[in-house]
C-alpha cells in the first residue's frame, strides 16, 4: 500500500487525481476526506487499462469538495505496484 496526502483550502475547492498502472497487477485507488471519513471514489485499474483521470467538477461536484485534508491510497493486493500518479487541488474563479 502507498499513500499520498494533500489539503484543500477552507471552503470549497476542486480536485483532480490521475493514476496510470504500468505494472502487471491491478491497482486499486481511493480518495478519502480525512476529516469526515467520506470516500469520494474507489477505482481499480487493470494492467494496460486506461488511466484513472478523476475530476471533482466532472463527477457531480460542480460547487467543489469540502476543505480539509485528503488521502489517496494505492493498493495492489500485496503485489508489486508500478505506475505514475499525481493530483492537484484548485479553485475555479466564480466569474467563469
Amino acid at each position: 500500500m502507498a499513500t499520498s496526502t494533500f489539503a484543500v483550502n477552507p471552503g470549497y475547492g476542486h480536485i483532480k487525481v490521475f493514476a496510470k498502472n504500468t505494472g502487471k497487477s491491478t491497482i486499486t485507488v481511493s480518495l478519502q476526506h480525512r476529516n469526515s471519513g467520506r470516500i469520494y471514489f474507489t477505482e481499480s485499474i487493470a494492467p494496460d487499462a486506461q488511466p484513472l483521470d478523476w475530476k471533482s467538477f466532472d463527477i457531480g461536484y460542480q460547487q467543489g469538495v469540502i476543505g480539509g485534508e485528503y488521502i489517496v491510497t494505492y493498493r495492489a493486493g500485496g503485489n508489486v505496484m508500478s505506475g505514475e500518479a499525481w493530483g492537484m487541488s484548485f479553485t475555479i474563479p466564480s466569474d467563469l
